[in-house]
This record gives C-alpha cells, structure tokens and sequence, in this order.
C-alpha cells in the first residue's frame, strides 16, 4: 500500500493559521513631494514655479516693451538677456544631478527648424546687407527659441498649461483694449486725416512725446490741436510745402507723405531717423512717380 499523503490542503488565498495572505502592494507614479524621501530620488525642485513664471513673464513682456523702432535695431536685447540669464539658470540647476528629464516633441522640432532657418537667414543677411540688424534679429529668435523650449521643461500638469493659455490669451484682449489702432501708425494716419474732410481725433496712450509732429504739419498748413492725450484734426482741402524737421522715426515718414500731397516744395531735415525703420524710402516711391530726392547737408 501506496503512503498517504500527508500534506493539508487550506483554502486558497488562506494561511496555516486561517488568516488572510499578505501581498506586497505596488504602487507607479512617482511620490508626493510631501512624501518620504527614498534614497536615490531627485529631491523636488523648489524653483520650478518660480522660473516657469519668470519664464511666462518674459513672454509677456516681450510684445509690451516699449520701442520706437523695429526689432532688428535691438531695443528689445535687454527682455533676451534675461531670456538667456533664465537659461543659463536652469542649465546651473541640472549640475550634481544624477539624473535629469528633457521633454522633446513635435513643438519643440518646429521651434528648433525656426531657429536653425533664422539663424541661416541672419548670416545671409549679414553677408549682403548690414550685420548689426541681422544679428539683432538673431538674438531674439534664439532667446525665443530658448524660453519656449525652458517653458516645456518646467510645465507640470494641465492646469499650469492652462494658466499659460489663459495668460497668453489675455494679452492680445488686452492689447486690443488698450488701444484701437496700432500706435506705430499714429503719425502717418496723422498726415492722412490733415487733408481728410471732417473732424477726426487721435488718442495717444504710450508716449505723449508722439506729437511732435504736430508743430511741423501746422507749418505746412494742417489745422491741428492738442489738448492733453488727445490730437484734434481739422481736415483742410490742401497743404502747402515748407521747411519742417523730422523728430523720430514715424515723424519722418508722417512728414515724407504730408509732403508727397503738399503743393510746392517741401524740405525735411533730420532724415537720419528714417534709416532706422525705412531704408532709402526715396528710392522706392521715385519709382511710383514721386517727385522725391535727398540732397547731402
């Protein structure tokens, strides 16, 4: 006779005392920042908040600073040094770390090809025109290209994506509200409602010092008021040549055009303001028909 087996059998899931088995419990994700620490873990970055919300800022910032000329003069250099100081703060934060994350997307690519053709296009145009304005240009777009790629890194979750969405949707309302019409073409609109019929009145809300102009165009015969932020013009039927001088960049062209429509001769003095924005304007509406030359002084 065969021996009988002696083992006991105990229900399934049970141990030898009756008591429920204890399973080792898994958990994924990663642990709270709240939570105990674990030997090999990074230690949560504290500074994340705050450099994604200087980052943001900046962003913001970039279209409200104030100017009076195009991008590629480099008024706006001071916004990408800080650009580029957020940068060189994150790559100091990645030292003595074991291991680090770089987000990398379809976004990302595009930004990357955008800086790359920008930076090609900068030495083309460094080699056939002036370098300075190519390598202004090139500066923005690299610092451009480097906030928005720091912005990707330091994103943790939909609701600060949100928050960023919702920030930079809120700027371009509150351009929008801020002013009517953009303020670059506040001079020039100027020259068209002096021979316009009626009453037109324009609201200067940046720079009161805009409407210096002003004085030149009632030289020439314009019927113009300022009272405050405000410019009342009174269209006349025509203007009359005279000898004005040129205050900035948009009062040159505002004065070039009051002077295209303006019966006699018109000299303009201080045009080295309109190279900054208008490169040999003369030469181009010469080739419209435009009675127009520059004389050196």
């Amino acid at each position: 006779m065969g021996r009988k087996d002696s083992k006991k059998r105990f229900p399934k899931g049970k141990a030898a005392d009756g008591l429920p088995l204890k399973t080792p419990e898994v958990r994924s994700g990663t642990a709270s920042p709240s939570g105990p620490s674990v030997p090999g873990q990074q230690a949560p970055d504290r500074w994340r908040p705050w450099l994604l919300a200087g980052a943001v800022a900046l962003l913001v910032a970039r279209p409200l600073y104030p100017s009076e000329t195009p991008a590629e003069t480099g008024d706006g250099l001071p916004v990408v040094m800080l650009w580029l100081a957020l940068a060189v703060v994150w790559m100091l934060g990645l030292l003595g770390r074991r291991q680090w994350t770089f987000r990398f997307g379809l976004l990302d690519g595009v930004m990357v090809f955008l800086m790359v053709w920008t930076a090609g296009s900068a030495m083309m145009w460094a080699r056939v025109s002036h370098a300075r304005p190519a390598v202004n240009m090139l500066w923005e777009w690299v610092g451009l290209g480097l906030v928005f790629l720091l912005v990707r890194q330091w994103t943790a979750g939909q609701r600060e994506i949100r928050a960023i969405l919702a920030v930079m949707l809120a700027l371009p309302a509150g351009q929008a509200a801020f002013a009517q019409s953009s303020g670059n073409l506040q001079a020039q609109m100027m020259s068209l409602m002096s021979v316009t019929k009626g009453v037109s009145v324009i609201t200067e809300k940046i720079y009161p010092d805009r409407f210096m102009h002003v004085a030149e165009l009632n030289r020439m015969g314009a019927r113009i008021q300022r009272e405050g932020p405000h410019a009342i013009v009174q269209g006349v039927e025509r203007l009359s040549g005279a000898p004005v001088m040129a205050s900035d960049l948009r009062a040159s062209a505002c004065l070039v055009l009051a002077g295209l429509v303006a019966e006699g001769r018109t000299d303009i003095s201080r045009m080295y303001h309109l190279e900054r924005g208008y490169e040999n304007l003369e030469v181009k509406l010469q080739q419209l028909g435009a009675k127009i030359w520059r004389e050196k002084g």
